[in-house]
């Protein structure tokens, strides 16, 4: 059977009423004034009583209801999602938070709750990004960054963060919400790739690329403050027959060993770097002169002479150092590396373990000023 539509049935019911009033009227409450209100009153509680339930106070339940279902929903959602989530006043003290967010920064909720989230603070970002990130939510508007924080255990780890500002009916800020997505992972994989992007695989050392960056910038501040600089090309002696008799395997062992020496013989503020087989490359910065590049030429030399113990074996090699000066012997990238070189192949075919200055005139060797 087909269902009456609902204003059918409240027009019937309400006929019904009235009717029975009328009825009721005439037979009862006749003449009688207090009676006839008392009927009236009666009658209009059953007429219109259900109506303001039905049209007022059902959908304001209903809505109540709902916002209630909606918010208990939300609760359990944050409660339940892997991301950190946490709940700030507008002072920025904590009111909530779920348990992702506990185990991520290794504080239990007891501890976190009524905490403002400086007690997360690293000290790596600087009180201006505090400031700006301020700023900015008071405004009214998200707050996205990445930012380093300190775990309870004391280690840090990295956050991408996102900060929105929760407002009122009057469009006044009252609360703020933060959600935090660990992406230490991922920073220390790019950071991994960045380095090798940068660095020799096998020795650690820069590589070509990072080798001309550190010239050119050199090069930049030598010609900015007038100071001395000095480019040395290191050439191994007979590592060939090293990997020819022994194998690849200590070849590379030695290598590594050839760069934990040549780092011992330098200072921190010098560059090491490893342009491809045995060839090395050395920047000396802010030296007083020439004489200073043969120094630590000899004492290079002298390092690599001592006999390597690679894997049980007994290993003898040299090495023959070029070394050109910046401004008496070029002034580009291009044009020192060209000099270096060249005075490393002269101290290579003369006697090996060795060093040479770069000299336009092979004929006449440059000497150290």
């Amino acid at each position: 059977m087909p269902k009456r539509p609902h204003y059918l049935i409240a027009a019937a019911v309400l006929v019904a009423l009235f009717a029975l009033e009328i009825t009721l009227d005439r037979s009862w409450a006749r003449g009688d004034i207090l009676r006839h209100i008392v009927l009236d009153v009666g009658l209009f509680g059953l007429v219109f009583g259900p109506l303001a339930w039905w049209l007022v106070f059902r959908p304001l339940l209903n809505l109540e209801t709902s916002q209630e279902h909606d918010l208990s929903l939300l609760s359990r959602a944050l409660t339940a999602t892997s991301n950190a989530v946490f709940i700030t006043d507008r002072t920025g003290n904590i009111a909530w938070a779920n348990e992702a967010f506990s185990k991520m920064c290794g504080y239990e909720i007891e501890e976190i709750l009524g905490r403002n989230p400086r007690f997360l603070q690293s000290g790596l970002q600087s009180p201006a990004y505090y400031k700006e990130m301020w700023a900015t939510i008071l405004s009214g508007q998200s707050w996205v960054s990445e930012t380093v924080e300190r775990h309870k255990a004391g280690h840090t780890y990295t956050v991408r963060q996102t900060i929105t500002p929760i407002m009122d009916e009057l469009q006044q800020i009252t609360h703020f919400v933060a959600m935090h997505d660990d992406i230490t992972a991922l920073k220390e994989a790019e950071a991994r790739m960045q380095h090798l992007a940068h660095h020799d695989a096998l020795t650690g050392l820069s590589n070509r690329v990072l080798f001309k960056d550190r010239l050119k910038q050199a090069l930049r501040l030598a010609k900015r403050s007038r100071e001395t600089l000095a480019l040395l090309y290191i050439d191994l002696d007979r590592f060939k027959q090293v990997n020819d008799s022994l194998g690849h395997a200590i070849g590379d062992e030695l290598l590594k060993a050839v760069a934990r020496r040549l780092r011992r013989c330098l200072r921190e503020s010098d560059t090491v770097s490893r342009l491809g087989g045995d060839e090395f490359t050395v920047i000396l910065q802010n030296i007083h002169s020439a004489a200073d590049a043969a120094k630590v030429a000899g004492k290079i030399i002298e390092a690599l002479d001592k006999p390597f113990q690679v894997q049980g074996n007994e290993i003898q090699i040299g090495s023959s150092i070029g070394i050109a000066i910046y401004m008496r012997d070029g002034e580009s990238v291009a044009s020192l590396m060209q000099a270096a070189d060249a005075a490393m192949y002269q101290a290579k075919t003369e006697t090996g373990s060795c060093y040479r200055f770069y000299a336009a005139d092979p004929d006449r060797p440059a000497e150290p000023d």
